[in-house]
């Protein structure tokens, strides 16, 4: 039984990933308690983080963490700006919206690295196709069609639309149907977060019902006594 300071787990970070576990987790075992510890603000209500037309706005404000990375060789020692999210779900909350995975090497060179085909390409996959609904295609081999994350595609008709696509395409530039496939290369339909005009993130698509969230919390210590959390 939770009493508010007590609780079966305890995840710290009500990010992409955090809100997630936190849902999985209480989803799966509705009797145990499960607390959602988040620096940031609850801003799912938030026009400034549900609407399309906001979402360029929001760099360097309270949503964001401004972090700065170290001066890099290849960029003439520059320092990049690299924003991440303050507020439940994380960049998923912050973000511009666009849904592209990663190209299919890279999943598999990590899991080269460690030894561990999990996170290779096919290893991952099935969390990639669980996560989402997806808007284009037919292809259950590559895509989920009953996740929480409900997606867009082609609802952007500015009239140089074609006129850009054709010109890629007359340079030489290969037409890839499927841009989220494990091949990211080529002119592809832009997939995004957006669905029914609002944007559809972790915070607001996961059920947190059930879930303790402590927000515009930090964590300060963790104690770890033989070896273990007591």
């Amino acid at each position: 039984m939770s009493d508010d300071t007590t609780f079966d787990y305890i995840i710290v970070g009500g990010g992409l990933c955090g809100c997630v576990v936190a849902a999985r987790i209480k989803n799966s075992f509705p009797d145990r308690t499960v607390a959602l510890i988040e620096t940031g603000s609850d801003a799912r209500k938030s026009p400034d983080i549900l609407s399309p037309s906001r979402a360029f706005a929001l760099a360097g404000t309270k949503y964001h963490y401004t972090n700065i990375t170290t001066p890099q060789k290849h960029l003439n020692y520059r320092s990049i700006p690299l924003a991440t999210g303050r507020t439940l779900g994380g960049g998923s909350a912050v973000n511009y919206g666009a849904w592209t995975r990663g190209d299919r090497s890279g999943y598999d060179e990590w899991a080269a690295t460690v030894g561990d085909e999990r996170w290779s390409y096919n290893g991952m996959l099935p969390y990639f196709k669980r996560a989402e609904t997806y808007p284009l295609l037919q292809d259950k081999n590559n895509h989920g069609y009953e996740g929480p994350i409900h997606l867009s595609s082609g609802g952007r008709g500015y009239p140089l639309r074609d006129h850009v696509r054709d010109a890629m395409l007359a340079v030489g530039l290969p037409f890839n149907p499927d841009q989220n496939c494990g091949n990211p290369h080529g002119v592809s339909p832009l997939v995004e977060s957006w669905h029914d005009g609002e944007r559809s993130f972790a915070a607001n698509t996961y059920d947190l019902k059930g879930v303790k969230l402590f927000m515009d919390s930090q964590v300060a210590t963790v104690i770890v006594r033989n070896k273990k959390v007591p």
